[in-house]
């Protein structure tokens, strides 16, 4: 039986042309007979068997037998020259091969690349695992555009089921295979792709009667095996098998890195969650701790104001240190916790002079009680008013020189203000608070401004404070666009500064 796609090759336009253009040089005709005699292909017209359509003289043509076309047994026929023609036929069959083999290869090349893009657009959009197993499903069953073909994942990855993925998305463990139960246990068995007969697999199971098996291996997991099958027969060919080859092997790294992500969004959704919910009982607990911590710095001021013995004053200048120590621990763990739940930023105008004055003044008692000076530096070009976040920069700058009090005990301390032009032009403020006490070392430099840090374990027996205030000023500065950094020399003094932007009258509302 001659195969339809011989019998078009060898009626190809191009083809034949090309033969009877040699034929007729040759002053020769010539012909393809199959064992029966009947004519294939040739320059002598009509249907039927040589018999029927050649005079008898022409019976006895020899016959050259086509070896090129085996295993199907053809001759070319000719009066005269017939070997030659046979040759000739043989190139030119071999020239239409090689270029259908380049064609097909070609294809093939092309299939495979718009395969890899359409898999590399599932990358970018960053699919969740449940749209990139749907996705790689329908990329696998357009591997055969002329057949419909259906595609499921055989699966016991824990990652795969936690991810609620069932028979609707076209995952199954091997048990529950709609077909053989023998098929899916051999198709997740295989570490090589493989076409397997269903029907031979598992006689009388109903479900595919031809598949095409891929593992889905990376070199972290293995996931599972991608199956593409048919509920009729097919003959898959090898190019078919490598394009699910290849959808397997790259479609295993986005499946795996979409499971990574899911499991990290999911944990990142449970962190924030958990930490709402941190942020709303710390500021609940905060507000209804700050209501009898005021009750207790009020009434203790008027204790003090009542008491006339030495030793009644002292125990309520206790009090009232104790409890605005501990008032302004809670006010640091109230500005913490409020997170991103506190509002839009508040820009109002005020002046950098009145600023700083109140902020020196707030401070002023606690460093003339330990003999220390305090100076405020103004630079040129601050008369006016600015517009910018005042409460922000007054609570900034109350730590800051709060904390140049606590760490200093001689010395000189400065509170200083300038312009600061930002990096695209945009106008800015510049504040820093320089002391010259203790200074930090470059091992503590690091982690000044984490949560719970003092500088070094040693001053942080000596000062009170539970180690926020620096992470509050970091926090406050951010949320303000701006930078904050230390200069530190060990035995020296240090040197805290921050940049933020601000409004000038003349240079319009910035944000």
């Amino acid at each position: 039986m001659i195969t339809r796609a011989t019998r078009r090759a060898l009626n190809r336009a191009s083809l034949v042309q090309a033969l009877d253009r040699v034929a007729r040089s040759l002053q020769s005709h010539w012909c393809v007979l199959d064992e029966q005699g009947e004519r294939i292909a040739g320059s002598v017209d009509g249907p039927g068997s040589l018999a029927a359509t050649l005079p008898t003289s022409l019976l006895d043509w020899p016959r050259v037998p086509l070896a090129c076309l085996q295993p199907e047994r053809l001759c070319l026929a000719a009066p005269v020259h017939a070997q030659t023609l046979a040759d000739v036929l043989t190139g030119l069959w071999m020239q239409e091969e090689e270029r259908r083999l380049l064609v097909e290869e070609a294809l093939a090349k092309y299939r495979e690349i718009n395969l890899l893009f359409r898999v590399h657009e599932v990358i970018h959009h960053n699919m969740p695992a449940r749209e990139v197993l749907q996705a790689l499903r329908q990329e696998a069953a357009r591997l055969i555009p002329a057949l419909p073909l259906e595609v499921l994942l055989l699966s016991n990855d824990t990652g795969l089921l936690a991810q609620g993925l069932g028979p609707e998305q076209g995952l199954y463990t091997p048990t529950a295979a709609p077909w053989g139960g023998e098929v899916a246990q051999r198709a997740c068995a295989i570490r090589q792709a493989d076409i397997v007969n269903a029907a031979e697999a598992a006689p009388g199971a109903p479900g595919m009667a031809s598949l095409m098996v891929a593992p889905m291996v990376t070199p972290r997991a293995e996931l599972g095996a991608l199956l593409v099958g048919s509920r009729e027969p097919v003959v898959f060919q090898a190019n078919h098998l490598k394009l699910l080859v290849t959808l397997a092997a790259h479609g295993a790294v986005v499946l795996e890195n979409a499971l990574l992500t899911d499991q990290l969004r999911g944990a990142l959704d449970r962190a924030e969650s958990a930490n709402r919910s941190k942020n709303a009982f710390l500021r609940n607990m905060g507000h209804e701790l700050r209501t009898p911590m005021s009750a207790i710095l009020g009434f203790s001021d008027l204790l003090a104001l009542r008491l006339q013995d030495p030793e009644g004053q002292e125990f309520a200048r206790s009090i009232q240190q104790s409890g605005r120590h501990l008032h302004g621990m809670l006010n640091d763990i109230l500005e913490i916790s409020r997170g991103e739940d506190d509002g839009p930023r508040q820009r109002t105008a005020f002046s950098v002079v009145d600023l700083l004055q109140a902020t020196a003044s707030a401070e002023g008692a606690a460093a003339r009680a330990k003999g220390l000076v305090l100076h405020t530096v103004i630079g040129p070009g601050l008369e006016e008013a600015v517009q910018g976040e005042f409460g922000r920069l007054r609570q900034v700058l109350r730590h800051l020189l709060a904390n140049a009090v606590k760490f200093s005990s001689q010395g000189q301390i400065t509170l200083s203000a300038s312009l600061h032009e930002g990096l695209l032009g945009t106008p800015g403020l510049e504040f820093s608070v320089s002391d010259q006490g203790e200074g930090i070392s470059d091992e503590h430099l690091a982690r000044i401004f984490a949560s719970f840090e003092q500088g070094d374990g040693e001053r942080g027996r000596r000062h009170e404070g539970v180690g926020l205030g620096l992470t509050v000023c970091k926090y406050l500065v951010e949320r303000m666009g701006g930078e904050l950094g230390v200069d530190s020399v060990r035995g020296q003094g240090s040197r805290f500064w921050f940049r933020v932007g601000v409004d000038r009258p003349c240079c319009g509302v910035t944000t």
